[in-house]
């Protein structure tokens, strides 16, 4: 059963990802955490072991309200709830009032050398969750006829987590270059194009 209502502790989380999602790791200091967060010092070595692993809790939050969403906008596993995604993605219900450019695992792997390995470990957390609903969602399409056999399903799921991430890139970059809008309308119309 869930929380009735979020705790302190969650509210500074969150505040957390915001700030962090803003200004990337390198950006914060400890007194922008204590501003923002209301995390004071003494809180933030005492009960979340430094800056790192506050930022790496954050990161982790992020993960489990981003997943959860994404497993709720394909829970049926059908390819229409995977263009009706494509073309809109959902924000994540705790994360409405503190939206940044991009997504916060995107612009994170791209904050850190490929060799960090908590980055690492959650980036391989965040594809591997992705790429899982879209080897199901082919597959059950491949099964139920609905998808034209001349889709490679490998090939298909690495060009959406590509669509994933691109979108993920162009949203934090904004600007005409690359508009939203028509980056999400093209994946959609592509995966609609994979129908039988």
């Amino acid at each position: 059963m869930g929380r009735a209502r979020k705790t302190p502790q969650d509210q500074a989380l969150l505040k957390a990802i915001a700030l962090f999602w803003r200004e990337g790791y390198e950006g914060v200091g400890t007194r922008m955490i204590e501003e923002e967060t209301s995390i004071t010092r003494f809180t933030l070595q005492t009960v979340y072991g430094g800056k790192r692993a506050l930022f790496l809790t954050a990161l982790d939050l992020y993960l489990d309200l981003l997943l959860g969403s994404i497993d709720a906008a394909l829970a049926d596993q059908s390819l229409q709830s995977l263009i009706a995604w494509l073309e809109d993605l959902p924000v994540p219900a705790g994360l409405k009032g503190a939206l940044n450019p991009g997504c916060f695992m995107v612009n994170s792997m791209g904050g850190f050398p490929a060799e960090e390995a908590d980055i690492a470990a959650r980036a391989t957390r965040f594809f591997t969750h992705l790429k899982g609903h879209f080897q199901t969602i082919l597959q059950k399409a491949r099964d139920a006829g609905t998808l034209r056999v001349d889709i490679d399903l490998e090939d298909a799921t690495m060009i959406l987590l590509s669509c994933a991430t691109t979108r993920a890139l162009a949203n934090k970059s904004g600007g005409p270059v690359f508009p939203m809008s028509a980056l999400n309308q093209a994946a959609a119309n592509l995966v609609a194009s994979w129908r039988s």
